[in-house]
């Protein structure tokens, strides 16, 4: 009865172990090892005649060594019930031993990802910090400002009152001006009607003094007549002296005679002076209206001028009517959307004492998150010393094990394995391949060797290393849709990273959403333009065939075909040496110099810019770069570029390998991720640099 009840004891453990196993493998084999122990026991005890068996047995499971030797053979030739019983207990020993290594692993990963967790932790505590510092700072400037936006607001009213003023005073002015230039019309015509009346009286002087100048001569003439007259008479008197008494009468006659001429000349001589007179007063009269016709030109002249001045300042007037009118309007525009601003001004004050709590929320769930992860650690860490303490108890056992196969990642880029833009992509996939127990190889090209060939031959070199995976980002996307599919039919997956080769058979694609990023750049280049109304643009980058390329580019274009004044002169591509690249560049600029901005859509072009800019004078030109490499925000900060549109390129690898993971988990639904991008300028770099 004993017996039964023992060996039916034996049989639960034996049966709870096998059952354990489908679900928890280290504690079913824990179970089995009991039952087998206890089922070993009971076979010594209650098999005293076949206790030889078991001696060997038991000998070997007491020295720990159960490693299968000419006794074994010879149990498994007796006893095969024995030797299962053996068997099943050695190969329980194997994968409890397997089963503790991974745990023991496991755990080491739980490990770093919890303190992995913690920095990130701490590091998201202080930039909630920093947000909630900057939110309150802000909620106490949108206060400040909102103080100083009524205080504008009272401003605004006392300016709109004073443009009602100043267009009353102005429509004063235009009015003035209006009868100012109706009087130097009429002044005008005033003197052009003084000036017609100098002209007459002009000519009317000049025929006076040609009539006094006739007068003249008559009385010269006069005075001539009465010479002879006198003459004649003194004549007269001598003949009739010599008549005597018969020439008496005649001397009379000649006496009177004498003395009308005599009278004459002097009335003649009265006469001269009298026309000399006249003609000296002519003379000044007409000295006197020339004088005063050209004053009268002076003063039409002056008119003109007056009336020219009039006309300028009606003009300006009405101008300036126009304008106020215009600014009016914007005052009144500006009036009317003030308590749209104060609304907003105090909805943003609203939501930045929100963001301020909500940020110091978040920093406590940061601190409660720093919080956990120190108790994962801590767990981590004792279940790590509790299974290596089972470790030590099974360690000591002798068996073969079979050499666990590593699986094996290939990753093959465009760039170089130093180069900055993959640098942390790397780290971060073989971070991750390590967590996940792959073995994460890296085959790049040289530096200025981005082609096809190039990677194609890498690619081979993987294949011979046995790869099971291979992370790609192809240079030319149509010309490794084959080499694609020919890894799948080899059970080689593939995904791509970056740049994707969608008519293969890829795993699946990790990148950027370039469409998007492309939409992005195109929305950058027009925030930076001076002006939108005539722009034109070069835009640059190296292999315009690989698809993310050609996507980017094409979101580019989709938002400047908006802008009717915007062109694009040119389109660098085509060189993946860098020193032939800055040749091209400057060529470019050197053929089209009236081009206002330059943008590049990948991450080697900034550099470039800032040789570029070494050789030439371009100062008054914009740049736009691409990727949030280091160097890249360097030269952002020290203004060699403008701004720059950031990818999230450090993920791509670290998503594709947890990728590879669900695939082998039977987890992928999901073969496609695409991330966004960001811009990075002059402002926000300073943020980003804290």
């Amino acid at each position: 009865m004993q017996r039964k009840i023992i060996l039916g004891t034996v049989a639960v453990f034996l049966l709870i172990g096998f059952v354990f196993r489908q679900f928890y493998i280290g504690l079913g084999n824990v179970f089995l090892i009991v039952g087998i122990t206890a089922y070993l026991g009971s076979i010594y005890i209650f098999s005293k005649d076949k206790n030889d068996y078991t001696k060997v047995i038991s000998e070997k499971i007491k020295n720990k060594d159960l490693l299968k030797d000419k006794s074994i053979e010879e149990v498994h030739r007796i006893n095969p019930d024995l030797y299962y019983i053996f068997n099943e207990f050695t190969r329980t020993i194997i994968e409890f031993k397997d089963s503790v290594e991974e745990i023991i692993k496991l755990s080491s990963v739980v490990t770093e990802t919890a303190n992995e967790s913690t920095d990130l932790s701490k590091t998201m505590i202080d930039i909630n910090n920093y947000i909630a510092k900057g939110a309150e700072q802000q909620a106490v400037e949108t206060e400040n400002c909102m103080k100083d936006l009524l205080s504008l607001s009272n401003s605004f009213e006392e300016m709109f009152n004073t443009v009602n003023k100043t267009e009353e005073g102005v429509n004063n002015l235009k009015e003035i001006s209006s009868d100012g230039t109706k009087s130097v019309s009429v002044s005008m015509e005033k003197s052009n009607e003084m000036q017609g009346v100098f002209s007459k009286a002009i000519t009317i002087t000049d025929e006076l003094k040609k009539s006094a100048d006739s007068s003249d001569k008559i009385v010269s003439a006069i005075g001539s007549i009465s010479n002879q007259i006198n003459l004649l008479s003194l004549n007269a008197s001598i003949e009739a002296a010599r008549a005597g008494e018969s020439g008496k009468g005649f001397a009379v006659v000649a006496q009177e005679i004498r003395q009308l001429a005599e009278q004459s000349d002097k009335s003649v001589q009265e006469i001269g002076k009298n026309v000399k007179t006249i003609n000296k007063k002519i003379d000044d009269t007409i000295n006197i209206i020339n004088t005063l016709t050209e004053k009268a030109e002076l003063q039409l002249n002056a008119a003109d001028q007056v009336n020219d001045a009039f006309e300028k300042i009606n003009t300006a007037v009405k101008n300036f009517v126009e304008e106020l009118a215009v600014l009016k309007d914007n005052v009144a525009n500006i009036r009317s959307t003030k308590d749209s601003v104060v609304n907003a001004i105090t909805d943003i004050a609203s939501v930045s004492q929100e963001s301020a709590a909500s940020t110091e929320e978040a920093s406590s769930n940061s601190k409660m998150q720093k919080e956990s992860n120190a108790t994962l650690f801590d767990l981590a860490e004792r279940l790590k010393n509790t299974v290596e303490g089972v470790e030590q108890g099974i360690s000591d056992y002798k068996v073969r094990r079979q050499q666990k196969k590593v699986k094996k990642i290939g990753f093959v880029h465009t760039l170089d394995e130093k180069h900055p833009f993959i640098k942390k992509m790397i780290e971060n996939g073989k971070s991750t391949a390590h967590r996940y127990g792959y073995e994460f190889i890296i085959k790049c090209p040289e530096s200025g060797n981005q082609t096809f060939n190039a990677q194609l031959k890498l690619v081979k070199e993987l294949e011979e290393k046995e790869i099971d995976y291979l992370i790609l980002t192809p240079a030319d996307n149509e010309a490794f849709i084959p080499v694609i599919n020919k890894l799948d039919k080899k059970g080689i997956k593939t995904i791509c990273i970056d740049s994707d080769a969608p008519e293969s058979r890829r795993l699946s694609f990790i990148g950027t959403d370039n469409y998007a990023a492309g939409v992005n750049v195109g929305e950058v280049i027009v925030k930076n333009l001076k002006t939108t109304a005539h722009a034109n643009i070069i835009l640059s980058m190296i292999n315009e065939k690989q698809s993310n390329m050609i996507d980017r580019m094409q979101g580019i274009k989709d938002v400047l075909k908006k802008y009717r004044g915007i062109s694009i002169m040119a389109i660098e591509s085509g060189y993946t040496n860098s020193k032939e690249r800055l040749r091209n560049m400057e060529y470019l600029v050197k053929q089209y110099p009236q081009f206002d901005l330059m943008a590049g859509i990948e991450a080697n072009y900034v550099d470039l810019v800032k040789k570029l800019k070494n050789r030439m004078e371009l100062s008054n030109k914009s740049f736009i770069g691409f990727d949030n490499i280091p160097e890249n925000l360097q030269l952002l900060q020290e203004g060699v570029v403008d701004a720059i549109v950031a990818q999230r390129q450090e993920l791509f690898a670290k998503i594709a390998v947890r990728k590879i993971y669900d695939h082998e988990a039977g987890k992928l639904d999901n073969n496609i991720e695409l991330l966004d991008t960001y811009e990075i300028n002059q402002i926000n770099i300073k943020a980003l640099a804290r």
